[in-house]
């Protein structure tokens, strides 16, 4: 069967990648593979793309409902890729996905594929794929291609005296969303990451703060009086999955603190420049602002990436909706754009301009506009990518023979870079077009200062005239 025959291409390109590295094999266990063939049917038959079910439940919850004993679990999931080693490119082009792949703690490994032939919904890519893994007992080791059942034992934290003096592996899974995802309240799997990746990668371990968390929540209060530790599992356990705010307040946000705040702050649109934010706090404005304030501005978070008139202009639909309501706007994107694949960014999507914007997505699929579509539904644009960057006028100004062959089309150009020109070594950055106007008087009382409508006159005329470009 072809979903048999792509679930076993996934788990050995992914042993494949990770021998290349050094790392052990990934063994198949049942219940990480039925939890991800959940997954997928779900996300195709139910039309949502997310880690989190439409009752809730997240990755790890959906591992132990089909009898996995641990919460040290991870996932990955992509739609709309039509073969195995598509989709596992597209992984490895995404540096969160990648990082499951790649992960040293990880000794199992679970693949669910759901193919849905007539897709009419929300999310139309008919292709659904789910790649769990997790950090359990091998009961049949080196069984990379047999099923095995889930277990329960932690990583080896023999380096714990490389460890900050004050580390607490709790607050640290409290500080990532990802890692609450991916590990729960498992002590050891978390002191294993920051050892064996957090580090590395800079992470804070001490963001979460405990009392802050408690002082937020009478309930909590009540339940734990001023016990730390317990008002930290709780958050790992119960208050991220609840989408409990860390300050507790909710509506408007106050005006505490705020001579700290950026001049034109605006907690929902700092919301909106931060996927993981929106999963967790979601369109709680005051919740948002004291995350700014505690934690965004330390790590350089952005806060005003998301720009809402851009984002109404894009859509027809919700200029007819919102006009000039730039909250509404703000609002739609949280609530339902983000979900429904809408872009972050604004603007009207163009497959080529993304892929010419990067050279890792050219080598990935070449002048393939649906992958190229696909991949920033699914990873892009979370990956905050631009899908405007590359500026194919200047690419065909820079190019004699480009001007003879294409003339100002500018769809011809895209493609001429990314099926020959990036190979090709070609630069696109050699026409100036602020020195061609400083060049010409004419052309600088034609056109002012518009370097778009300079740029085209030296393809459409100046460079037949002879007129220097820089």
């Amino acid at each position: 069967m072809e979903n048999e025959a792509f679930v076993l291409e996934i788990i050995n390109l992914t042993n494949q990648h990770r021998a290349q590295l050094g790392l052990s094999a990934l063994s198949v266990d049942i219940d990480l593979e039925e939890a991800a063939q959940y997954h997928s049917d779900n996300m195709a038959n139910l039309d949502f793309f997310d880690h989190q079910n439409l009752d809730g439940k997240r990755p790890a919850d959906r591992a132990q409902d089909f009898g996995y004993e641990t919460r040290s679990v991870g996932e990955n999931i992509a739609w709309g890729y039509t073969t195995p080693q598509a989709v596992f490119t597209g992984w490895l082009n995404s540096s969160g996905h990648r990082a499951n792949i790649e992960n040293a703690t990880w000794n199992e490994i679970g693949v669910g594929y759901y193919y849905l032939a007539n897709d009419p919904g929300n999310y139309t890519g008919r292709h659904y794929w789910t790649q769990k893994f997790g950090r359990g007992d091998i009961e049949n080791p080196g069984g990379s291609g047999t099923p095995t059942s889930g277990g329960g034992s932690t990583p080896n934290t023999s380096s714990s005296n490389a460890l900050p003096p004050d580390f607490d592996p709790l607050q640290y899974g409290a500080s990532h969303g990802d890692l609450i995802q991916a590990f729960g309240s498992n002590a050891a799997a978390l002191e294993a990451h920051y050892l064996n990746h957090g580090r590395a990668e800079g992470r804070a371990y001490n963001l979460f703060n405990a009392a802050q968390y408690l002082a937020a929540h009478g309930d909590l209060r009540a339940a734990f009086g001023n016990d730390l530790q317990a008002a930290t599992l709780h958050y790992l356990q119960f208050g991220y999955q609840e989408g409990r705010s860390l300050s507790g307040r909710s509506g408007t946000a106050s005006n505490n603190n705020s001579a700290a705040l950026p001049s034109g702050f605006d907690p929902l649109i700092y919301g909106a420049s931060n996927h993981d934010l929106m999963a967790v706090l979601g369109t709680d404005a005051a919740a948002l602002q004291s995350h700014y304030l505690t934690y965004g501005r330390q790590e350089g978070r952005s806060y005003n990436r998301f720009n809402a008139q851009r984002y109404l202009n894009a859509y027809d639909d919700l200029l007819s909706i919102y006009g000039n309501d730039l909250q509404g706007a703000t609002l739609h994107y949280m609530q339902f754009g983000r979900h429904e694949g809408r872009s972050m960014l604004g603007g009207i999507f163009n497959a080529a301009q993304y892929l010419a914007s990067y050279q890792d997505l050219i080598t990935a699929f070449g002048y393939n506009l649906d992958a190229g579509t696909v991949h920033y539904q699914n990873l892009g644009q979370f990956e905050n990518r631009r899908h405007d960057l590359f500026d194919e006028g200047r690419y065909l100004a820079s190019n004699p023979d480009l001007i003879q062959a294409f003339g100002y089309d500018l769809e011809a150009a895209t493609s001429h870079y990314i099926r020959f020109g990036s190979q090709e070594g070609r630069g696109h950055g050699t026409f100036d077009a602020a020195t061609y106007l400083q060049n010409y008087g004419d052309l600088r009382a034609a056109f002012g200062s518009d370097l778009n409508a300079a740029t085209q006159h030296y393809i459409q005329s100046g460079f037949a005239e002879g007129r220097r470009p820089v």
